[in-house]
């Protein structure tokens, strides 16, 4: 053995480590060989991997110069120098190193043989790269404190250089990179980005999260072969980041690219800007705004309805000043209105502060407003905004004082870049009232926010003609003529999403006031906050007194100056925001507006009923979930009510204004929102329904609470925590009280496709509200069949981790012996895989991927013994449709209309096609069909299974691989094309003239995927290589013909097919198939072989067109 190089002697010595030799280089570079080193022939130090050892400085003696592997990751080392003498370094690893702040090279050190570097997440500052590195193809630097980096020379053969998550505020990029192709400079501060030549094979950029302000249209020019680019959450004015922003994962290129062709026709700068006035209802944002714009001040306290819209010109700005009430009944709504890029100007004083209610006398009684601290409203702008500019304004200074509560310290510290100040309204003099400092910062927030984009001149245009409009006092428009305005402008409905919208200019939410477009949202906001108005004229205290139940009636008092139309698109508003629900019974019988019934959460009584107590204390082993928040939104509870209360047995007694309790069958869950937490309570046999609960709170929430869990609503335990200690038997809670696991693990199963099933509220209302006030009661349900029961038992077991007990029923319930096999397998496996956890040989993920697949595999077969069930007891030879299927809407238990039967597809002549359509073979000489299929449990049963099997079975000897899909949804569709990319995709089920009836996996029943979204589907599909489609199902062909549009030749239905000739003409279909005739000659002898009554049934089609 090679003796150990004298320098490496004085490191083991020195540090305490015991060195081993490696003989393969490759390996001194692996985190798995630490403490090795490697030597040439010759005994030279080649190697050397001393990565999170504990030596703190490092000297590179004559014994390193031939020295080509070096890791130094995860080390203390605070500073490296590397001499000249290490020319022969190929590979360097620095990752890691906390505390490396300098890393410098000798001015003679030339590296031309390095090909790799790794120094992320260490603690640079600043970095020069020596000249020379000739040959570096990879270069990490990614997680530093870089503030400045410095090329001496090129990188010819850099492919790859991470920059990211640095304090960088400008880079220049040196000239000759030739073979850059990824760059990463997202999470800096760059406010510019300089090339010193052309980067001509760079492909992917990355610069979301940094402070970049203008982008010109030569701005692309170093970088012609782009292909990818990520720009989201730069300050770029609302007219680029409004797009940008809205999903941060979209490649920016082709936006960009069109944002500067749209340029070439002349351009406007953008100087228009939101300022959002936020604060308590007492702290004085009115006389802000009364002081901005006329120089006065209010005695009386103005208090705020809803929002009031003001003008503002501010230097070359022209400002919209929004002022919003700050009582909580607003909050919910006010967030439609927040999400965009805008400047908040929060408003507070040493009362809001320091008292917990302020006080108003309101029609002779006196009136409590809740206040809120300034950590809530910070809170409240950051989250709803995208890291806005804040100003925080003291008011009443001259009163109180400046008053710098502990709470004001602390956020000034961990928020630099928010600024506070302070103000008196009342004094009119500019110099001594704060004035003249809160309208600089204030313009210098706007700058930032507008960064005076350039607007093409067609869309500056356009705003300037929907503001004539509302000059005119136009109050809406519809999407018509919004699009007819803007014709010939490119993009202009995600223009109005993401810009017009955005900007303030007008409102729009696709679903909200039938879908009109809002000019004048000052009239649209003071119609629906009226019904929360309190002052004079207002109807509050009349609605609480209610109870927050208002009829159709009190609507048309509140609205009484609007038309019938108008109220009716007020009302939309409101429904549709989840400002309220409505228990109007028949409303599909055309109820008149003035009898339609609603209750409005916000509005309902603050306590529970006392009765739920004892009814919770009649429950054995009840389990909490809670969710612990920085900030939770005033209007989470108040959507979570609304979307969920049609599981609500009583409203008076289940449903306040922060909580509700649901019932479904033997189910029972109870959320209760406070403060910054919400808490969830279950009986033990109601993870299903708490499955859902957790799916839609974490849709609402704005931001993700904290989760944590217990068996008795005391000893919390965190949820993260309990994943890492499940296999423990105790496990310390938040208070410090060791708590037994087993009660809790049930919370680690989690099912996100279960989700509570909602229809239109203006087309089917929410019905089955039993109210003790109108003693209607709830329809009665309609009863599953015993097989659904029992299988529905087995999924409660799995849903509450009792696997073992689940299979013993599932192999009891199996009909036939197949079934039974499979069950079988599933069990050993099962015991199989508890064994090997208990001694060690898997680690707990691994345990978690195989029983998630044990638990899949359980639940699909539930609902084929349901399936087997339904067709055993279905009459037969059902119609592949569902036109004439009743439909049940399982939330509500009630029957909706039959659907109308569709009317014969019209006679289609057959077009003339001179081509020839063939599907080629795939990997291993096959065509590789997917075949799919789905039945749902509402509609009528057809024995797809038997059309699977027979195609299945028959083989077609080796020409065919068939890969059978059950019980398909649209993500499974998705899922199984991306993963089998076959050249025939199958489909086997229910259809109608709308779509194909696919299954939606919660229920059970029919979820329809509409022709559009079939026809973009497939589109993609075709890219993955699918060849030919057949539909086999009724009315298919208007689906056939639009997927055809996509360039794929598609068979459809022309109207119902029996079941029985279905499955014939897949088998004959097939079987041609494999005899090598073009498609077009294989469908038309397939038809030959059908009875004449159905041989019209079928139809080819290929680029929109019918070929036979």
């Amino acid at each position: 053995m090679n003796p150990l190089p004298r320098s490496l002697q004085h490191l083991a010595e020195t540090w305490n480590l015991e060195l081993h030799h490696e003989a393969e280089l490759d390996n001194v570079a692996s985190d798995d060989y630490p403490c090795t080193y490697t030597l040439d022939a010759a005994g030279r130090l080649i190697g050397l991997n001393l990565a999170g050892t504990a030596i703190t400085e490092i000297n590179f003696a004559a014994d390193f110069e031939t020295l080509e592997v070096l890791n130094l990751g995860r080390t203390p080392l605070k500073s490296i120098h590397f001499p000249a003498s290490m020319s022969a370094l190929q590979s360097l690893h620095l990752y890691e190193c906390a505390d490396l702040e300098e890393l410098t090279f000798d001015n003679a050190l030339a590296l031309p043989q390095l090909e790799y570097a790794d120094v992320s997440e260490c603690a640079l500052s600043t970095l020069t790269l020596p000249a020379g590195l000739d040959a570096l193809q990879k270069l990490y630097l990614q997680k530093n404190k870089l503030q400045k980096i410095q090329f001496q020379g090129t990188c010819p053969a850099l492919e790859f250089l991470d920059l990211s998550e640095n304090q960088l505020t400008n880079i220049v990029l040196p000239a000759g990179l030739d073979n850059l192709l990824y760059l990463y400079l997202n999470d800096n501060q760059l406010e510019s980005i300089h090339c010193a030549g052309e980067v001509p094979k760079l492909e992917i950029l990355h610069l979301r999260n940094n402070q970049l302000i203008d982008l010109r249209e030569t701005w692309l020019d170093p970088y012609p072969n782009l292909k990818t680019l990520y720009l989201a959450n730069n300050p770029l004015g609302t007219y680029l980041s409004g797009k940008l922003d809205e999903d941060d994962t979209a490649n920016s290129l082709p936006f960009i690219e069109a944002y500067f062709q749209s340029l070439v026709g002349g351009a406007v700068k953008d100087n228009e800007c939101k300022v959002l006035l936020i604060g308590d209802g007492k702290a004085g944002k009115s006389n802000i705004v009364k002081r901005l714009l006329e120089q006065q001040f209010e005695q009386a306290w103005l208090s705020t309805d809803g929002i009031v819209i003001e003008p503002y010109p501010l230097g070359i700005y022209a400002l919209q000043l929004w002022d919003f009430a700050g009582q909580d009944i607003y909050h919910a709504t006010h967030r439609l209105f927040m999400q965009s890029e805008v400047v908040y100007l929060l408003a507070w004083n040493k009362e809001t502060q320091s008292e917990k209610y302020t006080h108003r006398e309101e029609k002779g009684k006196m009136v409590a407003y809740r206040n809120y601290h300034l950590g809530y409203w910070l809170d409240y702008a950051k989250t709803l905004g995208k890291n806005p500019p804040i100003i925080v304004t003291q008011t009443r200074v001259h009163e109180d004082g400046i008053y710098r509560p502990a709470e004001l310290v602390q956020l000034e510290a961990v928020n630099p870049a928010i600024k506070f100040l302070q103000i008196d309204s009342k004094e009119p003099n500019s110099e001594h009232n704060g004035y003249d400092e809160l309208i600089f910062h204030l313009e210098k927030a706007v700058k930032k926010v507008t960064r005076m984009t350039r607007i093409p001149i067609g869309y500056y245009q356009l705003r300037e003609e929907l503001r004539n409009l509302q000059r005119q006092n136009i109050k809406t428009i519809s999407m018509k003529k919004y699009l007819d305005m803007a014709q010939g402008l490119p993009n202009p409905e995600e223009r109005l999403r993401n810009w017009l919208v955005k900007s303030g200019v007008v409102f729009y939410q696709s679903g909200l006031f039938h879908n009109e477009i809002i000019l004048d949202q000052q009239w649209a906001i003071n119609a629906v906050y009226s019904i929360f108005k309190r002052g004079k004229g207002g109807f509050y205290h009349q609605f609480v007194a209610q109870e927050g139940r208002i009829s159709g009636q009190d609507l048309q008092e509140v609205w009484e100056d609007n038309s019938a139309a108008e109220q009716e698109l007020f009302l939309s508003f409101i429904l549709s925001c989840d400002m309220c629900f409505e228990t109007t019974l028949e409303k599909k019988y055309n109820t008149p507006f003035a009898e339609r019934s609603f209750i409005f959460p916000q509005l309902l009584p603050e306590n529970p009923s006392k009765t739920l107590d004892m009814l919770w204390n009649q429950q054995a082993g009840v389990l909490y979930l809670r969710y612990q928040h920085r900030f939770l939104h005033y209007g989470v509870m108040q959507s979570f009510i609304v979307k969920t209360q049609a599981l609500v047995n009583d409203v008076e007694d289940c449903v306040w204004r922060s909580g509700i309790l649901l019932k479904s069958g033997e189910q029972m869950v109870q959320v209760e929102a406070s403060d910054r937490e919400i808490l969830v309570r279950i009986t033990p046999q109601s993870l299903p329904l708490l499955h859902k609960v957790r799916n839609l709170l974490e849709k609402l929430q704005d931001s993700p609470g904290e989760e944590s869990v217990s068996a008795d609503g005391k000893n919390f335990v965190s949820l993260k925590k309990l994943e890492e200690k499940q296999h423990k038997s105790e496990i310390e809670a938040e208070n410090g009280v060791d708590v037994p696991v087993a009660p809790l693990l049930p919370f680690l199963q989690r099912n996100e496709k279960l989700v509570f099933e909602t229809l239109d509220q203006e087309e089917y209302p929410l019905e089955g509200i039993k109210s003790s006030k109108t003693g209607v009661p709830s329809p009665e349900a309609i009863q599953p069949t015993k097989s659904q029961q029992d299988m529905q038992h087995i999924k409660d077991l799995i849903a509450q981790a009792r696997t073992e007990e689940a299979l013993a029923q599932l192999l009891q319930a199996a009909p036939n012996q197949d079934l039974k096999n499979v069950v079988l397998k599933l069990k050993n496996d099962y015991s199989k895989l508890k064994r090997e956890k208990m001694l060690g040989i898997i680690d707990g993920n691994e345990e978690r991927t195989s029983n998630s697949k044990i638990v899949v595999t359980a639940l699909g077969l539930c609902d084929e013994i349901v399936n087997i069930s339904n067709q055993e007891s279905a009459p037969q030879n059902q119609d592949r449709g569902s036109g004439n299927d009743e439909v049940r809407d399982t939330t509500r238990d009630t029957t909706r209309d039959t659907l109308e039967i569709p009317e014969e597809w019209p006679e289609i002549p057959v077009e003339p096609f001179d081509g020839t359509l063939v599907v080629p073979k795939g990997d291993n000489d096959q065509i590789k069909v997917l075949f799919m299929t789905a039945s749902p449990k509402n509609l009528s049963t057809l024995d797809v299974n038997k059309e699977s099997n027979n195609v299945k079975t028959e083989s077609f000897g080796k020409d065919l691989f068939i890969d059978i899909y059950p019980h398909v949804d649209k993500d499974g569709m998705i899922d199984a094309v991306s993963h089998l990319q076959p050249q025939i995709i199958h489909y086997s089920g229910h259809g109608r003239t709308g779509g194909l009836e696919t299954i939606d996996h919660a229920t059970g029943n029919a979820a329809t995927l509409k022709t559009a979204y079939l026809s973009e589907m497939f589109a993609l599909f075709a890219e993955i290589g699918v060849k030919c489609v057949v539909l086999n199902s009724c009315w298919s062909a208007s689906q056939a013909k639009a997927i055809s549009e996509q360039g794929i030749p598609v068979v459809g239905m022309l109207r119902p097919i029996k079941d029985d000739v279905a499955i014939k003409f897949s088998k004959d279909f097939y079987r041609l198939l494999v005899s090598n005739n073009p498609l077009e000659r294989i469908f038309k002898l397939v038809r030959l072989k059908m009875e004449d009554d159905s041989k019209a049934i079928p139809s080819l089609w290929y680029q929109g067109k019918r070929i036979a």
